[in-house]
């Protein structure tokens, strides 16, 4: 090898190690997680921004196993995770992107989205993953967080006392639609769940509700406290008296609801006519009976 090849090979290096330094150095200084795994399931590689992630040192990870930063079973769902970490390396373009539950050095359980790509050898075979992770234990906290929330309203809209119905009024003609009930409310009307939802509010109204259901929307939107006694309609046609409250709902920056608390008065009316009707008696009585007795 003469002294200009041996130059060139020189410069060739040199360029190449500044390439390799200028590679590493953006996957060192990059915000998300960098890892590269055999498909034995033991780590190569990781970037510095992944080690800070999960508090371990180059050789507390470097040659050790994947399961490491990895639980054996993901907690919300069960899922064998080992298994995963094979079913990447079987299958990667299954894969390309999945999210998943890891573990840091302290125990703190963190959520990941994963990118793969496998790596193949001459034979194309996949021989190692690389992935690039970002964080997503925020998303995944307010996510759950809302979830037990909707757990919560669910089960206390469902034992609520009496009749609940939640309604949009955002509606073409101005007549609000079921958009939920609990289960009471379903019984009550004569419907089922499935049929119930997405009704407008004044097919379970009598006549007299029918024509004054968008007046009495119109005044529930205003954010007043509202009541009325109402008649109701069942699937079956029959009736039953209501005291209806209402009020509107306003949920971030999304349109109002109203929601519908609603108990039958049908036993109070019916108690109440019958004291009308003992006292238009009484009166009655008293009347005929001062007349026999006038002088």
């Amino acid at each position: 090898m003469n002294v200009d090849s041996t130059t060139n090979l020189k410069l060739e290096i040199s360029n190449l190690q500044k390439e390799l330094d200028v590679a590493r150095g953006l996957l060192d200084s990059a915000n998300s997680i960098i890892i590269r795994w055999d498909k034995d399931g033991v780590i190569h590689f990781m970037n510095d921004f992944g080690l800070r992630f999960f508090g371990y040192s180059s050789e507390e990870l470097i040659g050790h196993p994947l399961m490491t930063i990895v639980p054996n079973v993901e907690s919300n769902s069960g899922r064998d995770m080992s298994k995963l970490a094979k079913d990447i390396v079987e299958n990667p373009e299954q894969y390309k992107t999945v999210s998943s539950e890891n573990i840091t050095k302290n125990g703190r359980t963190v959520w990941v989205t994963w990118t793969n790509k496998g790596i193949l050898d001459r034979q194309g075979n996949v021989q190692e993953i690389f992935a690039i992770g970002n964080d997503i234990t925020a998303l995944k906290t307010a996510e759950e967080t809302l979830r037990h929330s909707e757990e919560r309203f669910r089960v206390l809209f469902d034992q609520a006392g009496g009749y609940c119905m939640i309604l949009d009024p955002q509606t073409a003609d101005g007549i609000p639609v079921i958009v939920d009930a609990n289960q009471a409310a379903c019984e009550m009307h004569g419907y089922s769940r499935e049929e119930f939802i997405g009704r407008p509010v004044a097919e379970i109204d009598d006549a007299d509700g029918k024509r004054m259901v968008k007046e009495r929307t119109r005044e529930i939107l205003t954010g007043k406290p509202f009541y009325v006694e109402n008649v109701h309609v069942r699937k079956d046609g029959t009736t039953f008296h209501v005291a209806v409250n209402a009020k509107r709902i306003d949920i971030g920056a999304a349109p109002p609801l109203i929601l519908s608390t609603e108990f039958d008065i049908t036993a109070l009316k019916t108690s109440n006519e019958k004291k009308k009707k003992a006292i238009d008696l009484l009166n009655s009585a008293e009347k005929v009976a001062n007349i026999g007795s006038w002088e």
